[in-house]
């Protein structure tokens, strides 16, 4: 006790040693507490301290009123101390309570069943997911076993996991089927102070909709792939070089047994070397990302080292995050070897068109020139003074020869359609007047055969058209001609009239009737051939004239059709679309026309012919001779043409093209020379020769001549050519 006191002696003066006027109530109350705290009385710590000479009652009485001082501040103390324990018992109640009203908020916001669970399976916490799919209100399954809610077989299979969570302490996820829906559940472990599981957090998610998916997604991922596998045409992928896939069709074309096989070959070297450049240049455009996708024809290697054409067609796209190329390849070898058949078939076609347009026109020239000298002299002397006997001769040598250059045109008419090298030219012109004039040429025909021949017009108010005067005639002509030629009784009709009408085109039906011979039904599919006569009568002809006919109402947009019974008669009907024209363009048409008429043989001309053949240097000497006021120079080839010019004006040249020492394209080459010494380089010039064919003008146009007419002509075609080169309408 004095051990006490003397400490407390000690160490009280050093704390306030500094402080003299702390020796008060408080300091003296500090050291009543402090001996208290080391067991000393109050008397004791009285008489020490404060009062030294106190008695014993004192002490008591001190004593009494500092224990019951004392004793209220320990009270007080003391139920302060457990008001505050009462009041942070409620705050955490308080708290856990919005804890939970919280987790328990949070649980029902996940669309996924969730719920807590005990070993036993007792569920502490659920959310109102799994109480709908269990069909039962959340308060009702708080405290009780999943395992009650959950079919016997299910039950059993979860016990089984729950044990390998508590053996492994580790997560464990599995899918179970309920009522046709697909649960994906996973049971997660919750680790006591003892780090031992006593509890389970476990989650519960519908996939049905995914497992739908994924089994539509497999059923169409099997479909598809059957039809890549069974696919003909072949279907690749690669990255870079290395081939990662090729079906079953790609190892067909390229004749490989294996995928493995055919996939350990680099992509290039499959390339053949010809094709190579080919290949790196669209494999480039595509690593540039030049094009989205890149199609190309490329000769490939195949396992046996033959070779194959591929029209290949390669597009960039993503698998599992990589970029690879996906090419669709199909074998067009055999479309190749065809095309390349088929190129040789058509230049050797074309050789033959060519060698057969050759002789043609080779046939043609050598035929027309004798011809224009035999028409010709035959047109001068019918315009003499000829006794009746004489004229007779005449006109029988006048009509063969026509009859034979009707035959030549038609030769030359078939191949030039053949070779697509016939224009129409068109007019504006009026039906009746193509009407008129094919009645008054088969007119004749028909009344020296005593056959009744009329034209039918059902309208008499048809428009103006443009068309080809020149080539309908020839249809019409070709087919009245056949009529009246196989009927030897009765009756041929032609007729026109309105098929169809529109504001700007109209379509005419011409009908060719006969009371002739007809044709047999299983010849009529024969009678537009070329070359054909179905019929056992004899009644001349090359057999040309339909095959024209037909050809020439196709190449007008038309069409022709026949109907005819043997020993009855046929009718042939032809529909062909036309332009409309006004009647003020077909007045200016025939305004020309009179100006041609008029003004041709009012001129005084002079004209320098260039032509080789005696005969023909009459024929043209003697036509242009009957007007006097023409004066005529005949020269017999370009190179004397030429000389002529040089030191003479004439106002036209008629230009053989075929002559010796010089020929007309090579002088008119001359002639166009300024550097020359022709006197005038403008000079009109007119080709006239007996080659007939549609490029034979165009040379003789692009050589820098300005007009063309062919062997034989006649006065009119040659008036019509001069007044088109000169141009009369302008001049006067």
């Amino acid at each position: 006790m004095n051990i006490t006191l003397a400490a407390a002696n000690k160490w009280i003066p050093m704390k306030y040693k500094n402080d003299k006027k702390n020796e008060s109530l408080s300091l003296s109350l500090i050291k009543i507490a402090f001996f208290m705290l080391v067991g000393t009385t109050i008397y004791e710590a009285l008489k020490h301290f404060i009062f030294p000479n106190i008695s014993i009652w004192q002490s008591h009485a001190v004593t009494i009123v500092f224990s019951t001082a004392f004793a209220i501040i320990v009270s007080y103390f003391v139920i302060r101390n457990k008001y505050e324990t009462i009041l942070k018992l409620e705050k955490a109640e308080t708290s856990l309570k919005e804890s939970r009203k919280n987790l328990i908020s949070f649980l029902n916001s996940i669309p996924q069943s969730s719920f807590l669970m005990d070993t036993k399976g007792i569920i502490i916490v659920a959310n109102e997911t799994l109480a709908q799919r269990l069909k039962r209100p959340v308060d009702e399954l708080i405290g009780k076993s999943i395992y009650d809610y959950l079919p016997s077989t299910v039950a059993s299979k979860r016990r089984e996991y729950v044990m390998k969570v508590i053996q492994t302490g580790k997560p464990v996820a599995f899918e179970d089927e309920r009522d046709g829906r697909h649960i994906l559940n996973e049971i997660k472990p919750i680790l006591n102070e003892s780090n031992e599981v006593d509890r389970f957090a476990i989650l519960g998610v519908d996939i049905t909709d995914r497992v739908l998916m994924e089994e539509k997604l497999r059923e169409s991922n099997e479909k598809y792939s059957a039809i890549v596998e069974q696919s003909m045409v072949g279907i690749g992928i690669s990255k870079g070089e290395k081939i990662v896939f090729a079906n079953k069709a790609l190892l067909r074309i390229l004749k490989y047994k294996s995928i493995e096989e055919f996939c350990k070959i680099p992509l290039s070297e499959h390339v053949a070397p010809s094709s190579m450049p080919v290949f790196l240049t669209h494999r480039k455009l595509l690593d540039e990302n030049k094009v989205i996708q890149s199609e190309f024809e490329c000769e490939v290697i195949c396992k046996d080292s033959s070779i194959k054409v591929l029209q290949v067609s390669v597009r960039r796209i993503v698998i599992n995050g990589e970029k690879v190329s996906y090419s669709i390849l199909q074998d067009i070898t055999a479309r190749k070897q065809a095309e390349e058949a088929l190129r040789q078939a058509k230049e050797t076609a074309e050789s033959a068109t060519r060698v057969k347009s050759e002789f043609l026109a080779n046939m043609s020239h050598e035929i027309r020139t004798p011809m224009n000298a035999v028409i010709g002299l035959c047109n001068l002397l019918l315009d003499m003074n000829n006794t009746d006997e004489q004229k007779k001769y005449l006109n029988i040598i006048s009509t063969a020869g026509n009859n034979l250059l009707t035959i030549i045109n038609d030769i030359l008419d078939l191949s030039k359609i053949e070779a697509g090298k016939i224009e129409l030219e068109l007019q504006n012109i009026t039906i009746s007047d193509i009407c008129n004039d094919v009645h008054d040429i088969l007119f004749p025909a028909a009344l020296a055969k005593c056959i009744r021949f009329f034209w039918e017009k059902s309208d008499h108010n048809f428009p103006v058209i443009k068309a080809d005067p020149i080539r309908l005639k020839q249809i019409l002509l070709n087919l009245g001609n056949n009529a009246i030629k196989y009927t030897n009784q009765g009756t041929v009709s032609m007729a026109v009239s309105n098929d169809k009408n529109t504001d700007t085109h109209i379509s005419l039906c011409f009908v060719i009737k006969d009371t002739g011979i007809g044709i047999p039904q299983s010849k009529t599919d024969r009678i537009f051939e070329p070359f054909t006569q179905v019929s056992k009568h004899k009644a001349g002809g090359t057999g040309l004239g339909l095959t024209i006919s037909k050809k020439l109402v196709q190449l007008m947009g038309g069409t022709i059709n026949l109907e005819s019974q043997e020993g009855i008669g046929s009718e042939f009907r032809i529909v062909i679309p036309f332009e409309k024209s006004s009647i003020l363009q077909l007045k200016k048409a025939s305004e020309d026309n009179v100006i041609i008429k008029e003004d041709i043989k009012q001129l005084d001309l002079r004209f320098l012919v260039a032509e080789d053949n005696i005969f023909n240097q009459a024929v043209i000497k003697g036509l242009l001779e009957q007007h006097k006021n023409y004066q005529v120079t005949v020269v017999d080839n370009g190179k004397e043409a030429v000389k002529m010019l040089e030191n003479n004006l004439f106002d036209v040249v008629l230009m053989d093209i075929q002559m010796p020492e010089m020929d007309g394209l090579s002088a008119t080459k001359v002639i166009r020379d300024k550097n020359s010494r022709v006197m005038n380089h403008d000079i009109p010039i007119i080709a006239m020769t007996a080659y007939a064919m549609k490029e034979d003008q165009d040379l003789c146009l692009n050589s820098g001549m300005n007009g063309y007419i062919s062997k034989p002509f006649s006065v009119a075609s040659l008036y019509n050519e001069l007044k088109r080169v000169l141009e009369l309408t302008k001049q006067f």
